[in-house]
């Protein structure tokens, strides 16, 4: 389900002032939350897991749902705040691995 953009905007707002901890561990709160709470898109990725996951252990394949569902709040949190953040911010959150065969491969045409 993607936010409506006034809740983007809010969202964006309130992490220029919320400290990074803070706010992704109250994402992961809120994942977990949403997890015990939307059981159709639970359900969903549940039986997903089957496919993405086959040789797991049941019990497993539902670890792996409910940290999804918090994953995905977390990573929220870090794109709602990129509009505020300085390119060189951005970028010292990435690690570069392997560039060199991005070279080569253009080099090659």
């Amino acid at each position: 389900m993607i936010p409506n953009p006034a809740v983007i905007r809010t969202a964006t707002s309130l992490l220029r002032v919320t400290p990074v901890p803070l706010a992704r561990a109250l994402a992961a709160a809120g994942g977990t939350l949403a997890w015990a709470l939307q059981g159709d898109r639970r359900r969903t990725l549940e039986q997903n897991m089957t496919y993405i996951a086959p040789g797991r252990s049941l019990s497993d394949q539902r670890l792996l749902a409910r940290r999804t569902f918090r994953n995905l709040a977390v990573t929220a949190v870090d794109l709602f705040r990129l509009p505020n953040m300085r390119p060189e911010k951005v970028t010292a959150l990435f690690e570069m691995r392997g560039l060199e065969h991005v070279d080569a491969a253009l080099a090659r045409g």
